[in-house]
């Protein structure tokens, strides 16, 4: 009883430490937790009506995207409410803005211009500019590549003079766009352009959700696209509790509206299962090439030396012959030569008769080159119609007549 009272207590005591702790955390000064407390009306956001992945509504009308979730998280750690004011475009939202119709706006890029007005927060997400093409065009592209292109951009005027600062004499083109990046990857789609630098988060999720079909990430910029939440200067108490509740966002929520929301699609050439698929595809067909050429070299390598052998076993006989002084010998050479041919252990040759009948032969055997002469037996001998038939077609390694002589 003793032991549970104690551990009751302690958790009692972290809890209250817990609280403290968190008040004491609290980054809002005084003077922001009032104005909070003063201001009961939601703050206005400037919202685009299709802005995916950053700003988008559902079909029962709640304003969702990862702009939304880190609006919905900085009202989580401040208690400061946001209502969201729809818009048609990007343009519409941003003079909304500088006319103070509304608060604030989300996913904007800071530019110096736009510094002189308006008041950002940090930046909550960072997406790199990608290069965008037709998929006619099956190089991966970099902004050193983009020479004789016409190129399109819908980012932020910033990044054209960042292109100019870092690639004067580029060879390009730059095409105005408009109707921003929809506009921009229509124009692309249709050969408008030859290539579009966009942003590339909402390039990724409008070319899957319109199912472009000829469009591809061609490769990524080093030129980041750092998007804020932007408030009017008039107002800094705003901009202040906007920056402090950015920073409360922890590590893993950040981490979870990234992964929920983002989807960056490019990957290397060398990355895709096309192209190991066709490596290994041309390599089986090279490998199977090279496999097939040497068995053929081989077997022609037999038929030469076979050839061979045979031609020099003729000019053997050719030359042995001249030596003989009856047709018995020259016979016998030839029946000689005829044996070493084929390695084996007699040659004959036979005379056939009418009735398939054996008249005469002739036969050496072992290391002795004489003539055998034929026994009674032998002379009554008769080839059957299959021997015959082996002996037209060639096939000279055959049972002979003799059982134990054989050609």
């Amino acid at each position: 009883m003793r032991r549970s009272f104690i551990l009751i207590s302690l958790l009692v005591l972290i809890s209250m430490a817990g609280c403290n702790f968190m008040e004491a955390a609290n980054p809002l000064s005084p003077e922001e937790q009032q104005w909070i407390k003063d201001h009961p009306a939601p703050v206005t956001v400037g919202v685009v009506l299709h802005y995916p992945p950053y700003e988008t509504f559902s079909l029962n009308g709640k304003y969702q995207g990862l702009s939304a979730d880190f609006i919905r998280l900085i009202s989580e750690k401040t208690g400061l409410q946001f209502e969201p004011v729809r818009f048609r475009n990007r343009q519409e939202t941003q003079k909304a803005l500088l006319a103070g119709k509304v608060e604030a706006m989300a996913a904007l890029e800071m530019t110096p211009e736009l510094r002189e007005t308006l008041d950002f927060t940090q930046p909550y997400i960072s997406v790199p500019a990608a290069i965008i093409c037709r998929k006619e065009f099956t190089e991966d592209l970099t902004l050193d590549k983009l020479a004789g292109m016409r190129i399109g951009v819908t980012v932020s005027d910033h990044f054209i003079k960042y292109l100019h600062e870092r690639y004067p004499d580029g060879g390009y083109t730059i095409v105005p766009m408009s109707g921003g990046y929809i506009g921009g990857l229509r124009s692309l789609a249709v050969g408008d352009v030859d290539a579009l630098i966009c942003d590339m988060a909402l390039a990724s999720r409008y070319i899957a959700n319109a199912r472009i079909s000829n469009l591809r990430i061609a490769g990524v910029t080093n030129y980041s696209i750092e998007l804020r939440i932007a408030s009017r200067k008039d107002d800094p108490m705003l901009g202040n509790i906007l920056r402090k509740g950015l920073s409360m966002i922890l590590p893993h929520e950040r981490q979870v509206v990234e992964e929920e929301w983002l989807s960056l699609q490019y990957r290397p050439f060398w990355t895709s299962r096309t192209f190991w698929f066709s490596v290994f595809a041309v390599c089986g067909v090279i490998i199977a090439s090279i496999v097939l050429i040497l068995f053929w070299n081989r077997s022609l390598k037999r038929q030469v030396n076979q050839r061979t052998r045979t031609l020099s076993s003729i000019n053997r006989v050719l030359l042995d012959t001249l030596d003989c002084r009856t047709e018995q010998e020259v016979m016998l050479r030839c029946l000689a030569e005829a044996k070493a041919m084929s390695r084996s252990n007699e040659a004959f040759l036979a005379q056939i008769a009418e009735g398939r009948r054996i008249e005469r032969m002739l036969a050496v055997s072992g290391d002795t080159a004489q003539g055998v002469p034929l026994t009674p037996e032998e002379e009554t001998v008769r080839l059957s119609e299959e021997h015959l038939e082996d002996l037209r077609a060639g096939r000279t390694s055959i049972s002979a007549p003799r059982t134990a002589r054989t050609g």
